[in-house]
């Protein structure tokens, strides 16, 4: 079975409770620094995941945080 995924399902998932549908980001920004180059934290909002992204100019990198053990760093704070 094909699958195409398109925008809305990468950056939204619905959620059904209690018959009604809430539609809620994947990702959150949990903190952003600077301005030409610029350091954002994003969470995973289904699994507490934590990524670093990087822009400067017209660059960018994305990566998974991980801890000393090399698995991925979860945000303490976040409770789904």
């Amino acid at each position: 079975m094909n699958h195409k995924v398109d925008a809305h399902e990468t950056w939204f998932k619905f959620i059904i409770r209690k018959g009604a549908i809430k539609m809620t980001k994947r990702f959150k920004e949990i903190y952003t620094e600077g301005k030409i180059n610029v350091k954002k934290i994003i969470r995973d909002n289904e699994t507490g995941v934590l990524y670093m992204l990087h822009q400067a100019g017209n660059s960018a990198g994305l990566t998974v945080m991980v801890d000393r053990d090399g698995k991925p760093l979860l945000d303490k704070d976040y409770t789904p």
